[in-house]
């Protein structure tokens, strides 16, 4: 009879519809265990939970369970010094703004507010990890960086890019567009150098290795053939 109400706690749903008969229903349906929302103003025909695991040798796996042991929003936990470091972003309203915080782990199940936020010039963000360092590129291209035992630095120059991209051996930097031929690199996220991208195909996706730059991109298919996947890997001297 009406749009059902509905409400999205840390464990479980709350529901509240008017049958046509004018019957009204109430009910309390618990999320599955280890689970939690990914936003709390979702619709019955879409809430959306998310699942996740712990390991510290990558065989033997520990499900995150236990009220509030994982972080609202959508993040993606990656190793950060002894733990681990996620930058978790909330939906702010329905104009989807969204905001961004930094949270940290010592073990994986449970996590905190990491006492050392990035400075106003680069929220909202977006972050890469590399070479013990977390590099971060604000809204308007100002960029930030960390080390572990360090506070924030905001760079004066940033490399005329829009995409970076974090590894073992520093980052890459490179254009958010479709085709492009140079790119940038950096071991500490300071000092850039310009490098060779392979343009024989659009918009690959880039790697940093411990000694090696990995570029991976699958061309579209055409009528007289089917799409091509090229690999490309470059040394770092």
């Amino acid at each position: 009879a009406e749009e059902p109400e509905v409400v999205v706690t840390g464990d479980a749903v709350w529901v509240r519809l008017v049958t046509e008969a004018g019957e009204e229903v109430l009910q309390t349906v618990p999320a599955p265990a280890g689970a939690y929302p990914i936003r709390t103003d979702a619709q019955l025909t879409d809430i959306q939970i998310l699942q996740a695991w712990v390991s510290s040798d990558g065989t033997n796996f520990l499900q995150v369970t236990g009220t509030s042991s994982l972080p609202e929003g959508f993040f993606v936990p990656q190793p950060w010094g002894d733990g681990f470091l996620a930058a978790a972003h909330q939906i702010e309203d329905s104009s989807g703004s969204s905001r961004v915080t930094f949270l940290s782990s010592n073990s994986g199940r449970t996590w905190q507010v990491d006492r050392k936020q990035p400075p106003a010039e680069c929220s909202p963000f977006a972050a890469a990890i590399g070479a013990g360092r977390i590099l971060l590129t604000g809204k308007d291209g100002t960029q930030c960086v960390r080390q572990v035992d360090s506070g924030w630095e905001v760079l004066p120059d940033a490399p005329d890019a829009e995409a970076v991209v974090g590894g073992a051996a520093g980052f890459i930097a490179y254009p958010d567009s479709f085709e492009y031929e140079r790119g940038r690199f950096s071991r500490d996220g300071i000092v850039w150098a310009d490098i060779d991208i392979p343009a024989l195909a659009p918009y690959p996706t880039l790697a940093v290795l411990g000694d090696r730059l990995v570029a991976m991109s699958i061309d579209r298919p055409r009528l007289d053939r089917p799409a091509e996947v090229g690999i490309w890997v470059g040394g770092i001297s």
